[in-house]
């Protein structure tokens, strides 16, 4: 499905990005076909780019800030964010870590990292399921339209000392080795 060019154009991506033919991603539900790979279905890098970006969050780090900086996390987070975490308890320092790995994570599969973004360019909401729903706005969400980003989903998960973040994007166009 990749030819030794494509695989070299990927890796030399300057932003990062990860562009898979064929893919056949869905929208933010948990219905199938959600990041499904079709072998039999040959459609090129051009026609549906995809861009991905993972962030790996030690927890503890989100214990002592919390700890340190209790004002930090409203600066940080959305209010239904904060409240989200807060119902966690002791284990709350989990979820922050996970949502600020959802930013980092966003900001990555844009390209563009966090810096010159606002705290809360990217944010989570939850389906009644508890699924998680990826938002942006600002300075994440002008960098998606430059994309041409038609659709997104994220998925985080913390277990122990660590939390993580994936956010996957796809659309648009592909000449992100032009920006």
């Amino acid at each position: 499905m990749y030819n030794k060019e494509e695989r070299k154009r990927s890796a030399d991506s300057s932003i990062g990005a990860v562009l898979i033919p064929g893919f056949q991603g869905g929208n933010q539900s948990r219905g199938p076909g959600i990041g499904a790979l079709q072998s039999d279905v040959a459609v090129s890098r051009k026609e549906k780019p995809m861009y991905v970006g993972v962030d790996l969050v030690k927890i503890d780090r989100w214990e002592r800030i919390l700890e340190k900086f209790p004002a930090r996390a409203e600066k940080i987070f959305t209010a239904e964010e904060i409240a989200h975490c807060e119902k966690k308890g002791k284990k709350r320092a989990e979820s922050y870590a996970a949502l600020w790995g959802a930013r980092e994570a966003a900001g990555k599969a844009l390209g563009i990292g966090i810096f010159g973004s606002a705290w809360q360019d990217a944010f989570v909401t939850w389906t009644k399921w508890g699924a998680p729903v990826l938002h942006l706005q600002g300075t994440f969400q002008k960098r998606a339209e430059q994309l041409g980003i038609t659709d997104m989903s994220i998925s985080i998960s913390h277990e122990e000392h660590m939390a993580i973040a994936v956010v996957v994007m796809a659309g648009g166009r592909n000449d992100t080795d032009k920006d």
